[in-house]
């Protein structure tokens, strides 16, 4: 769905950056080093100490789960800020925590960070499939789930 602006109906909401931590785990598998890229998450702010010590303890639960071999040989747990970025790429997806006014303002400022990726991926030589769709406007759609409405995440499908 193309959305039209133009400057009567819309103020683009100036784009502010969140950190992305990356959850890293290493352990001992059969006396070699294992490391796991286990998880990346989006945080609406930086998190303080005992905030990063809850979020670690949110994610050694399902990641127990898929890796049972590190129960009692993990050696190392990495939390920590990888990137900061205004709209994070997930699946098919992007994801901020900006407040928009409108499902326009939405549209405009993520149009504005493809564009920028666009031309990023144009000037080192790469082709734009690591944008998996981004670039094909007419494809958007804002999520309206009950956990983005519930994390005050703003996720565009594309």
């Amino acid at each position: 769905m193309m959305v039209k602006l133009n400057k009567e109906n819309l103020e683009v909401a100036e784009a502010k950056v969140f950190p992305v931590y990356r959850f890293t785990v290493s352990y001992d598998e059969d006396g070699k080093k294992r490391e796991v890229d286990y998880a990346e998450t989006m945080c609406s702010h930086e998190l303080t100490d005992n905030e990063c010590r809850a979020k670690i303890n949110e994610l050694m639960v399902p990641f127990m789960k898929m890796y049972p071999a590190a129960e009692g040989k993990i050696t190392l747990i990495d939390f920590k800020v990888v990137s900061k970025v205004t709209w994070r790429l997930i699946w098919s997806s992007h994801e901020t925590f900006q407040k928009f006014k409108s499902r326009a303002e939405a549209f405009a400022c993520f149009r504005a960070f493809v564009k920028a990726k666009v031309q990023e991926c144009h000037n080192l030589g790469k082709d734009t499939s690591c944008l998996m769709g981004a670039d094909e406007e007419e494809r958007w759609s804002i999520c309206r789930c009950k956990d983005c409405r519930k994390t005050g995440r703003t996720v565009i499908n594309h």
